[in-house]
């Protein structure tokens, strides 16, 4: 399926994927003496004809390498937003994020919608979010700052939330096409590849 997802993907772009947030050039065997712009976001990067930008959420996971394998062969890089109570397994596989020139973005500790947003403040989606933060710089060597909210921002981060969540120093890369993989596996195939198609470029 992910094969499919990407083919489809790429099938709809010109020569190049510049959803880059760092130079390839910098990517490097090892993680030590590993120097990348992190302050570059993708709205920052030059572009001159069309893009996809490529997310992953809710990893890391075992499928984390099969992602990396095909990107690597396409020469394309994402950005992957992912789950704090899953970074301590997968260690290798976000190093390798960073090493082949895609984003290591952040996607809450726990991605449980009761503990971010019942409260209706931001005060405990931001901690989870400074302790992902400092988990995935202790594995990378540098603080990312680009986040995705679990479930979407709406309607559940409000203008003030919003405001907050810039205060402390994130920036938030929202979603506008819901895919519907996450519904069931039986759908999954059907609706990435009907949705796919529809995305304007």
């Amino acid at each position: 399926m992910i094969l499919g997802v990407i083919y489809l993907l790429f099938s709809r772009v010109t020569d190049e994927i510049r959803g880059d947030l760092y130079p390839i050039s910098q990517k490097q065997d090892s993680m030590q003496g590993l120097s990348i712009n992190s302050s570059r976001t993708p709205d920052e990067v030059p572009v001159s004809h069309k893009v996809v930008y490529l997310t992953f959420d809710d990893g890391p996971s075992k499928y984390t390498n099969e992602i990396l394998d095909i990107l690597k062969e396409y020469q394309a890089r994402a950005t992957f937003f992912m789950i704090g109570t899953q970074l301590d397994g997968h260690k290798n596989e976000v190093q390798r994020i960073v090493i082949e020139g895609s984003y290591p973005g952040l996607h809450s500790m726990s991605h449980d919608f009761n503990i971010l947003y019942k409260s209706g403040s931001s005060t405990q989606f931001i901690e989870e979010f400074q302790r992902e933060q400092q988990l995935v710089e202790d594995i990378v060597g540098f603080a990312p700052n680009l986040i995705r909210a679990p479930y979407g921002s709406e309607p559940q981060i409000d203008e003030e939330f919003r405001g907050d969540i810039s205060a402390s120093g994130f920036r938030m890369w929202d979603w506008t096409v819901d895919s519907m993989d996450w519904s069931s596996s039986k759908r999954r195939a059907m609706s990435l590849t009907c949705t796919i198609p529809t995305i304007p470029l």
